[in-house]
């Protein structure tokens, strides 16, 4: 989503990240069908972020800097972090 909004096209952006222009634009897509709202305006000459995308984006750099900054830095504890995954296989053919 930053990568996008800095260089103001899906193309652009997906080249920068090494990444193609299909796969960015559906993880945009996904992205503004989790939080339930459109968070770029398309225009012929790119995207530009919407009030949603900007206080989105505001909040998502925020969380960032303050789970990569080191353990005690500026008198906040640094937040845990957690996830899990999980992974499945096809059942064996009978």
């Amino acid at each position: 989503m930053r990568e996008v909004a800095e260089r103001g096209t899906i193309t652009a952006a997906a080249k920068a990240l090494g990444y193609t222009q299909s796969a960015v634009s559906r993880q945009v897509a996904a992205l503004e069908q989790a939080v339930g709202s459109r968070l770029f305006d398309r225009h012929p000459g790119g995207v530009r972020l919407t009030t949603a995308g900007r206080s989105l984006l505001r909040h998502a750099v925020v969380a960032w800097t303050r789970s990569t900054r080191p353990a005690g830095s500026c008198g906040e504890p640094r937040p845990r972090v957690a996830a899990s995954a999980s992974v499945s296989s096809p059942p064996p053919e009978l």
